[in-house]
């Protein structure tokens, strides 16, 4: 500050002071317009700014003399109770102050600011105070973690469907742990970002480290880009090949060995159900089950892949042979739709048929509905396999 010109830091004061006294002039009814100046000296103008203008030159005045830091606080809360004081003894009431313009302008005007009461609490937005204390950071630190260790991940996947929202800051430490993935060699995927995310990370991203960022509308579409990724990832070191297949192999024979043993149950229970079956065929992208399509009875799929999606379109399960697809109402548009993947082939249980099974073959009814549970109790921890 001592290096700043007097007369700069004096024009700087000032201008600041002299916006002050406009403005106090102006809140005690005052028309600050230059060619409004000889109206400021008549009796019902006087009246007005008067008073106000007394009390700001006698509470200088005595701030210079005596210099205490009550005297500003203390004087402002004995004037206003004073004033108000006065209203009461005169018997004037606060709309007639403000009607004869003894009230500061702002309130004159009728321009309150609105109060605030515990009901209002209610309409408080509190996610949006939330936004500031995220856990952006600590979500950062623990994927940078898994960056630098011995079983580094291919692809990571970060989903923001529960994203409530975000800040600048945020961005700018997700574009960090971006650009240090990109460098480990690792890939992210980003599952329904907000336009307003994409935006801000082209920003802050190179572009060449934009170039390698995939993202996706939704989780399901996301996860099969990651399945990409690993098999890309899996078939480019041919060397590693057959260590991976051992490895693998290694992993998942218990579950293929199930996989296989339901299979075999599957082919010689449909061998046994083949004269109350129906064979039906269906085309590419054609609805097996849900809003529009015809209810025809538990279908039992042999060949082909089929998808169930929710009314919103969100796919939450995928058919292969062996899996039975439940009938539903037509009628019923919140059902979930099962939509062929590719051309399948399904067996039909109808409901008259297995009704005569129920009463004519009740071993084979048996059979399948041991079947048809057995998956679900196996998905059951330290559940029993069936025999």
């Amino acid at each position: 500050m001592r290096f700043i010109p007097y007369s700069v830091a004096g024009g700087f004061v000032a201008g600041i002071g002299g916006a002050v006294c406009l403005a106090a002039m102006s809140l005690m009814g005052g028309d600050t317009d230059w060619r409004a100046i000889p109206a400021l000296v008549e009796p019902w103008a006087l009246w007005r700014w008067g008073p106000g203008a007394a009390f700001g030159i006698a509470l200088y005045l005595a701030i210079k003399r005596w210099g205490h830091p009550l005297i500003l606080p203390v004087s402002v809360a004995l004037a206003v109770g004073a004033f108000h004081l006065l209203l009461s003894v005169l018997d004037i009431s606060g709309d007639e102050a403000r009607v004869a313009g003894l009230l500061l302008k702002s309130t004159s005007d009728g321009s309150f600011w609105p109060a605030f009461r515990p009901t209002d609490l209610a309409q408080v937005d509190w996610t949006a105070i939330g936004i500031h204390f995220g856990s952006v950071c600590p979500l950062a630190d623990h994927l940078r973690k898994s960056l630098s260790g011995d079983s580094r991940p291919t692809c990571l996947m970060l989903d923001f469907a529960a994203v409530s929202g975000f800040d600048f800051s945020a961005v700018t430490v997700l574009a960090r742990f971006l650009q240090s993935a990109n460098t480990a060699g690792v890939q992210v995927v980003l599952s329904a970002p907000p336009e307003q995310l994409r935006t801000l990370l082209e920003r802050n991203l190179r572009p060449s480290d934009l170039a390698l960022l995939r993202t996706e509308p939704d989780v399901d579409r996301a996860l099969e880009r990651c399945e990409e990724i690993v098999i890309q990832a899996w078939n480019a070191n041919a060397s590693l090949v057959g260590e991976r297949r051992a490895s693998l192999l290694e992993r998942a024979v218990d579950d293929l060995e199930r996989h296989l043993e339901r299979q075999i149950r599957f082919e010689d229970l449909m061998d046994e159900l083949r004269n109350w079956l129906t064979p039906c065929r269906y085309a590419d992208g054609a609805a097996l089950a849900g809003p529009g399509a015809p209810s025809k009875g538990l279908q039992l799929l042999t060949s082909g892949r089929a998808s169930a999606h929710e009314a919103a379109g969100r796919r939450f399960r995928q058919y292969g042979p062996g899996d039975a697809i439940w009938p539903a109402d037509p009628s019923d548009e919140k059902a979930p739709a099962v939509i062929a993947d590719k051309p399948c082939e399904t067996l039909v249980l109808t409901p008259d048929a297995r009704r005569w099974l129920e009463m004519n073959e009740e071993r084979l009814a048996l059979k399948l509905y041991r079947y048809l549970l057995a998956r679900r109790f196996e998905a059951e921890p330290n559940a029993s396999r069936p025999e």
